[in-house]
């Protein structure tokens, strides 16, 4: 077993890591000291000046491939730069309050629990000018509690459903274009699965107009956040070899590569399954190209919440038809710009090769013929 940096102990053919021992994480946001990751602002380059410029944009991406954690590691990064100070929010919890009587109040309430919790801005969250129930109102008080620009990140923003959705979009409107003469955050971004195309269709029903104050002509940037790289991969795997010695053959990775198409969170099931079942934790052998093989068929069987939710949405009566003229070649130009047949692409399930549409990695592909579509 070779010496890495970190103190390893051999107790027969187990090798315990007498720190606390990095995984390949399948469940929620990755942190450095906790889980085998690449560099999190390395997979949006240009985001930080961005956020320097104070702009408005938004950022979308497939489910599970990496956006609250590189949301997290770029607060952390500009709050220790020390010349703004950033915010994280997530408002999944209020997506079920669709009266924006209701929702507008919740989505407050979220960001001042958050806060009570944060040591620059806790004063300001249990005082008294903290209490409105207004969006604007709220990030106004919060930015002029700030003695630095304020930058603020919504996750989870494409679950906020109809009037809430709109009214919350108008209060950010509002903020932003009287910024100059009252405080207001610098730079504000909005992340989801949907872009912005999205956004605009489910506040804009059949074919009404938003007017000419659209909440959207605030948005300069329209960002996603795309899979790994095959050499991201090996990058990512050489982590754990550096840290117990146990290699991941060429073999293994190039598979992996070809299994996945470099989607994150399957990426990393399938290292977890190998290290931590197939090899059930010891570090003595290889992680092989047949152990990977193995891992596909073991986490396909499981029936993981990654795979049930994407085929889930898939199987709906309103998105099945989308994909099953996707897959056979038969989809319209007028069926490619309705949001099912976004939304398929948007959650990462089909990508477009050679002019046709097929899913965006053999083992979603698997899967899908395994249940039939049942």
């Amino acid at each position: 077993m070779q010496t890495t940096s970190r103190v390893l102990r051999a107790v027969g053919k187990y090798c315990i890591i007498s720190a606390m021992e990095k995984c390949f994480n399948i469940a929620g946001p990755c942190f450095p000291d906790e889980h085998y990751m690449l560099p999190a602002l390395e997979r949006l380059p240009g985001i930080m000046r961005i956020v320097e410029q104070r702009s408005y944009f938004v950022l979308h991406a497939a489910r599970q491939s990496g956006k609250t954690t590189v949301l997290m590691a770029l607060v952390e990064e500009i709050n220790q730069k020390g010349e703004m100070n950033a915010l994280y929010f997530t408002v999944e919890t209020v997506q079920r309050f669709t009266d924006p009587r209701d929702g507008i109040p919740k989505i407050v309430e979220r960001m001042r629990s958050a806060l009570v919790n944060n040591p620059v801005f806790k004063a300001f969250a249990v005082s008294g000018a903290s209490q409105t129930t207004d969006v604007r109102e709220f990030l106004s008080g919060v930015a002029a509690a700030s003695e630095k620009p304020l930058v603020v990140f919504f996750d989870e923003v494409d679950c906020l459903s109809d009037d809430t959705l709109v009214t919350f979009l108008r209060q950010l409107r509002d903020g932003y274009v009287t910024r100059r003469s009252s405080p207001f955050p610098a730079s504000i971004a909005l992340v989801g699965m949907r872009d912005i195309r999205d956004y605009k269709a489910r506040i804009r029903p059949d074919g009404q107009t938003l007017g000419d104050a659209s909440p959207f002509n605030i948005i300069t940037e329209d960002l996603t956040l795309g899979n790994f790289t095959e050499n991201d991969i090996v990058r990512l795997y050489a982590q754990h070899t550096e840290a117990t010695g146990q290699v991941f053959e060429p073999e293994a990775v190039e598979r992996t590569w070809q299994l996945t198409r470099g989607q994150p969170w399957l990426v990393n099931a399938l290292a977890r399954e190998c290290v931590m079942k197939i090899h059930d934790g010891r570090y003595d052998e290889p992680i092989t190209v047949d152990d990977i093989a193995t891992a596909k068929e073991k986490i396909i069987r499981k029936n993981p919440v990654h795979l049930d939710y994407l085929f889930y949405i898939a199987r709906h009566p309103s998105v099945r038809p989308f994909l099953d003229a996707a897959l056979n070649g038969s989809i319209t130009d007028a069926q490619r710009e309705e949001r099912q047949f976004r939304l398929l692409l948007l959650l990462g399930l089909l990508c477009e090769c050679n002019d046709r549409f097929e899913f965006s990695n053999p083992i979603y592909k698997t899967y899908w013929d395994r249940c039939k579509g049942d």
